[in-house]
Formats: C-alpha cells, structure tokens, sequence
C-alpha cells in the first residue's frame, strides 16, 4: 500500500474533482505550472490572482531558491576564491529548486498502524 501512495492520492483528488465539478457544475483544466512537466488540474476560471494568493508553499521555496541562489553565487574556497559561477546556470537552479522544495517540505508525520 505504501508504494501506490502517490497513485492513491492522486486518483482520489481527480474523483473528488470530478465529483464537486459534477455537483456544482463547474470544469477542470489543465494549467502549466513548470515547463517540461505535467499539467496540474484545476478549476476553469479561477483566476490565476487568487490561486497565487493561496499559495503560501511556492511563496517559501522561491523564497528559500533566492537564497540558494545568493550562497551559490557568493560561495568561497578556503583560498577565498569564488567556487562556483557568479551566474547560475540552468542545471544548477534546477537542483537549487529540488533543495528548496525539501528545505519548505512540511515534516513528514510518523507512520502510525492500522489498527
């Protein structure tokens, strides 16, 4: 069970969607959130203000990002030599962005029995 996670989770938000969208007579659409991945599914005509205003998690890992960012850029050896770049490179802010994502990662619960 714990490895269909995911698959769980994500089937039960699409029939719960579906379910509401059915009830209340409302649509879902897909809306690009990064580039090269998968669509997220959301509600057509909420505009995208309001979802941007509910979103507190992207809010803290662009945060924690620019802060990555600002200690990748500033990184020293201990000659006091730059280590990196003084710009960052796609690849770099790809992986910066995957610490952020689990820098802001709300701690994991402790697995509790069934019973």
């Amino acid at each position: 069970m714990h490895e269909n996670t995911v698959a769980a989770s994500a089937l039960y938000n699409e029939l719960v969607a579906a379910e509401v969208c059915e009830a209340l007579g409302l649509a879902t659409e897909p809306r690009i959130v990064t580039p090269g991945r998968r669509p997220v599914m959301e509600i057509a005509g909420v505009p995208h203000e309001l979802i941007r205003w509910t979103s507190r998690r992207s809010d803290q890992i662009a945060a924690c990002l620019t802060e990555l960012e600002r200690e990748y850029v500033t990184a020293v050896d201990d000659e006091g030599e730059l280590r990196f770049l003084a710009v960052v490179s796609e690849r770099a802010r790809a992986k910066l962005n995957q610490i952020a994502a689990r820098k802001t990662r709300p701690p994991t619960q402790p697995a509790r029995p069934l019973a």
